[in-house]
């Protein structure tokens, strides 16, 4: 009992020891500025609260399995009572009073039926798959960094075109204006041309508020609330003229080295060792016991030395057992099935993903045959402008950025799928397009 409560407050202890060391270990380091996506993802800090989660289940997991390893140990009690008599008219009385004891027990489990042993199995399961779970949501929140650093650039592009369209929308009102004091146009036409021009107006203020907001996320996101970079590095993601591997091979990897499905499997280890557990609660114990007392009453049945062997064996538990074994085989069974839910879910997301960059693949083809055009096109646009041939110049300008703004979507678009491929088969850098995709020397084909 004095071990027990002993365990308790360390425990307690040491929770409210490392409670006031996370409080005190945030990650200080400011966001640098211009910022790049190499130093957003390193300054992820393992004190937000998304990942502290997963790190206080471990430390819970460690504790657990600390616990169990010592169940079996060594106990040393110190058993002590003070207390006052009356004599009557046994011939046992004297004229002293008191009768207290002190007491010293030593014990120590020699047998517990594979109780112990398999508690501290379940545990150091349970532990090794914390871990793993922990190494694969510090995988997805680097996914989810990288989408918010993502997030700032297009929004910064948009602002620029939505800027940029603005100011065009501005020059046709306001050039309106002045034919409309000519009689040239109605007041119809003008009223076309201003509404036009809000319209623009409304649509930057919208994507400058974006700017705002995506900048906050990610600093949200890096636990640094206040500290909103200004200028981001665009990143080289070299995701253009790739292949992905094989189907069959990236499922390979997937069921080899996934995270998720490891944690599963040390998870499923660990319940089969509670269904021990519950079978060997109602096993034989014997245990070792030593005794030295000391009373203040002299009395024949005192003894201050005792050393013997204590054992106990069920006999009838009434159903308890079968109830609790029954109890642990449900939860192996659930995890068998979640293994194979999670097998087939992963086919399933590996499918999908592949599909996407295959198909994103093909856009980006399209995207650089329109983007070249929309190049020639500004260039002539320019030409004739300058010999006030034409006078598109500005919405030639506008598509350039409108292009340049669906390049940047499409390139982020294919480094996030091959990310989560990159999760999925359970690799350390999200960003090794290598581990998930082949170079080529050409473009691939659309039905590639």
């Amino acid at each position: 009992m004095y071990l027990r409560r002993s365990r308790v407050l360390s425990v307690m202890l040491a929770y409210a020891v490392m409670a006031s060391g996370l409080l005190n270990a945030a990650d200080t380091r400011s966001i640098p500025d211009p910022l790049s996506l190499q130093q957003a993802i390193d300054l992820i800090d393992e004190q937000h609260p998304a990942l502290l989660r997963d790190k206080l289940l471990l430390d819970q997991s460690q504790n657990m399995a600390y616990e169990a390893r010592e169940h079996g140990s060594l106990n040393v009690a110190l058993d002590g009572r003070m207390r006052w008599y009356e004599a009557g008219s046994s011939r046992f009385a004297s004229g002293e009073h008191d009768d207290h004891r002190l007491r010293l027990i030593i014990s120590k489990s020699l047998y517990d039926g594979g109780y112990g042993d398999s508690l501290a199995e379940s545990a150091e399961q349970d532990r090794k798959a914390a871990e793993l779970r922990i190494a694969d949501n510090r995988s997805l929140y680097t996914i989810t960094v990288m989408q918010k650093f993502f997030d700032i650039i297009l929004a910064d592009i948009e602002a620029a075109r939505d800027n940029e369209d603005m100011a065009i929308r501005f020059v046709k009102f306001d050039r309106g204006q002045d034919h409309h004091e000519l009689g040239k146009i109605s007041d119809v036409d003008l009223l076309e041309l201003e509404n036009t021009f809000q319209e623009a107006r409304l649509r930057v203020i919208e994507s400058e508020g974006r700017v705002r907001s995506t900048r906050q996320a990610l600093a949200l996101v890096l636990n640094r609330p206040g500290q909103q970079p200004s200028l981001l590095s665009r990143p080289e993601l070299d995701v253009n003229n790739r292949r992905l591997l094989e189907f069959d091979m990236l499922i390979e990897k997937a069921l080899k080295n996934n995270r998720q499905l490891a944690a599963l499997g040390f998870e499923l280890l660990s319940a089969r060792a509670e269904v021990e557990v519950a079978r060997s609660s109602y096993r034989p114990d014997i245990s070792a016991i030593v005794e030295r007392s000391e009373y203040s009453r002299d009395l024949g049945s005192h003894d201050k030395w005792r050393a013997g062997l204590e054992a106990s064996w069920p006999l009838y538990s009434g159903g308890r057992q079968e109830v609790a074994v029954d109890k642990a085989q449900l939860k192996v069974n659930k995890i068998l099935y979640q293994r194979r839910q999670l097998g087939l879910d992963m086919r399933q997301k590996a499918r999908e993903l592949a599909e996407k960059f295959a198909l994103l693949n093909a856009r980006r083809q399209a995207s650089d045959v329109f983007s070249d055009y929309r190049e020639l096109y500004m260039d002539r646009s320019r030409a004739l402008y300058e010999l006030e041939v034409r006078t598109d110049l500005g919405d030639a300008m506008t598509q350039v950025s409108e292009s340049q703004l669906r390049d940047a979507e499409q390139t982020f678009e294919m480094a996030l799928v091959l990310a989560q491929l990159n999760h999925l088969i359970g690799e350390d850098d999200v960003m090794n397009w290598d581990a998930v995709t082949q170079k080529t020397e050409t473009p691939p084909q659309t039905g590639e």
